[in-house]
């Protein structure tokens, strides 16, 4: 079985077993707050983009054998109460279990997690992790931990639901706009002035192109110009949004553009076409989930690195 473009199962309960062995996620897959309260298996799956299982719950054994992740694999809080299998899987992009509670605490420390043979070709992060038994095939453990400092909590529910009120209003991209500006604000952000440049020359943010622009944190000095992409959108017009966004980027010397889009009839485009270069795009749904799970600047630290190794 193929999932062909997106695959969102957010907040979902599986209540019976569920079986995705040999499955292949072509996009996005989003299984972020899922609850799976029998057998769950992914064994030998393949994720050819982003795979998020942050928060979820596994209540019954969990298996990933010889799973394929090709891009980045996100646990981070995660529970697994019963047995995690993970022997084989191959992790190539940016892997993260940060806060996983492995074997449900040590109150349920006869169940087993296991990475025998795993392989991590890419940044790993086990910051805060329990109980697992980590080993590759030579027996070392092949993964980094990473301290960074808390991120500020985000109510993705209250801007979900505002996402969903402004449909019909009056206005609506410019109240788009002023959402997102509002979320990343929350998140840290500050909206970026001349004096916070360090030499780079932005520009009239009101040009047609560039909505705003900002610095993700005070301890970052990475510049991430900004195009808001609201109503009735399509492939096309999202593509040559991002290849104007991208001339600017490169224009102006930022470190980043986003071109973030939220579609009238709540469509979410496929994320199969590569991005342009330093310039990404990125629904807010996608946002608010990538948000609720990691700082802002790690996410924005994690889109450059991305965009610079395409």
């Amino acid at each position: 079985m193929t999932f062909q473009g997106r695959a969102g199962f957010e907040g979902a309960t599986f209540t019976g077993a569920a079986l995705f062995g040999k499955v292949m996620f072509r996009g996005a897959t989003w299984f972020g707050g899922v609850t799976f309260e029998k057998t769950v298996s992914f064994s030998e799956a393949t994720f050819k983009d982003d795979a998020w299982f942050g928060e979820a719950t596994f209540k019954d054994e969990a298996q990933f054998e010889a799973a394929t992740f090709e891009s980045r694999a996100w646990f981070t809080g995660a529970k697994f109460e019963k047995s995690a299998w993970f022997d084989h899987v191959r992790f190539t992009g940016d892997t993260r279990f940060r806060g996983v509670a492995f074997q449900g605490g040590e109150a349920t420390s006869e169940h087993d997690s296991e990475f025998s043979g795993a392989t991590f070709s890419s940044h790993t992060i086990f910051d805060g992790s329990a109980s697992a038994a980590i080993t590759d095939s030579d027996g070392s453990t092949p993964f980094t931990q990473i301290h960074s400092p808390e991120s500020r909590l985000l109510d993705v529910e209250h801007y979900r639901q505002r996402l969903e009120t402004l449909k019909g209003t009056e206005n609506y991209g410019i109240a788009f706009e002023k959402l997102i500006i509002q979320l990343l604000t929350e998140a840290g952000a500050t909206l970026a002035e001349k004096d916070h440049t360090q030499g780079h020359s932005l520009g009239n943010y009101s040009d047609s192109v560039v909505d705003f622009a900002f610095i993700p944190s005070d301890e970052s000095s990475n510049i991430v110009l900004v195009e808001c992409k609201s109503g009735r959108l399509s492939e096309q017009r999202l593509a040559e949004a991002e290849l104007q966004l991208e001339h600017l980027v490169r224009e102006r010397r930022a470190n980043l553009g986003l071109v973030v889009y939220n579609d009238y009839e709540g469509r979410q485009f496929s994320a199969d076409r590569h991005s342009a270069g330093r310039t990404q795009i990125i629904s807010a749904i996608d946002l608010l989930h990538r948000l609720r799970l990691t700082a802002l600047s790690q996410v924005i630290s994690d889109a450059i690195t991305h965009s610079s190794s395409e």
